[in-house]
């Protein structure tokens, strides 16, 4: 166990998931430290999916953040749908709204799924980060797609920059 995996708040981990995302590209064998931490807080992809069963996850969530005396708020679901470990398709619904002082949004989801690379690594295997920016104060943002990965983990997230005159904050599903 490395120690840099231990006890992460959920911030942490969505942090990290980001860090490593950017550092590696689609096909490169990850870092034993790397590697450690995406078995420990990526989504695996079950029994079920690798029998062709297939499996369905989904995630509601809605959360909400105050900074400099402006609000975002974000709220929908997430769902991920394995039929096999190869082929996958994801969904995201986002609903993002934001007080009078804010000047714009990006709303953003990050799909990404990871896999043996070479003989026996893991790495990353698919990656995609739809988004949309909006001057608007609600907006609603759909995304849904399919993709070809040998995964045995995943993860969906979906996040909201609210920029205004005093500078930008996210708030992440």
């Amino acid at each position: 166990m490395f120690a840099d995996n231990l006890d992460l708040s959920a911030e942490e981990i969505n942090s990290r998931f980001a860090q490593i995302d950017g550092d590696y590209a689609v096909g490169q064998r990850f870092s034993p430290v790397d590697e450690e931490f995406v078995t420990m807080y990526a989504t695996p992809i079950d029994a079920a999916a690798e029998s062709g069963i297939g499996i369905n996850k989904t995630l509601a969530f809605s959360k909400s953040r105050t900074s400099g005396g402006v609000t975002g708020a974000i709220s929908g679901s997430l769902s991920t749908d394995g039929s096999g470990p190869v082929t996958h398709r994801y969904a995201v619904s986002v609903k993002a709204t934001s007080s009078a002082k804010a000047t714009k949004m990006k709303i953003q989801a990050e799909i990404r799924s990871y896999g043996v690379i070479g003989s026996g690594g893991l790495g990353l295997t698919y990656s995609a980060s739809p988004s949309v920016t909006t001057t608007a104060h609600s907006y609603s943002f759909s995304r849904s797609g399919s993709y070809t990965s040998v995964a045995v983990y995943d993860t969906i997230s979906a996040s909201a920059t609210i920029y205004s005159s005093g500078g930008s904050f996210s708030v992440t599903s």
